[in-house]
């Protein structure tokens, strides 16, 4: 993951994950044989693929929080520019739900 956050820093983008995010990736990274080592894979896959093509397609822009969440419906992670009202959320602001998980907002740079 340093890797990671050292070329989204490059380009001023902060990578926030929910609690749920976090949880999903851990299990799909865990197998009883191997350990965590298939974390790498999964972070991979799951994480920096989505968000290469999200900024490749203009939907992440350099400077944007971008978000790592769980979507409900299909139980798959998903990563997005984070919102106004979403960042003052994690941040302890406001309180405004910007939907999603209802768990709080974590930094995965504190995470991992």
């Amino acid at each position: 993951m340093g890797a990671l956050r050292e070329r989204l820093a490059a380009r001023s983008v902060t990578l926030v994950a929910t609690p749920a995010a976090l949880e999903v990736l851990a299990d799909l990274g865990y197998n009883p044989e191997f350990g965590a080592r298939p974390l790498k894979r999964v972070i991979q896959k799951e994480l920096e693929a989505p968000l290469a093509k999200a900024l490749l397609a203009g939907d992440i822009c350099d400077g944007d929080d971008a978000i790592v969440e769980v979507d409900l419906t299909s139980t798959r992670i998903v990563v997005r520019r984070m919102h106004a009202d979403e960042h003052r959320k994690a941040l302890g602001g406001d309180g405004v739900d910007g939907g999603g998980d209802a768990g709080e907002v974590v930094d995965t740079t504190a995470v991992v």
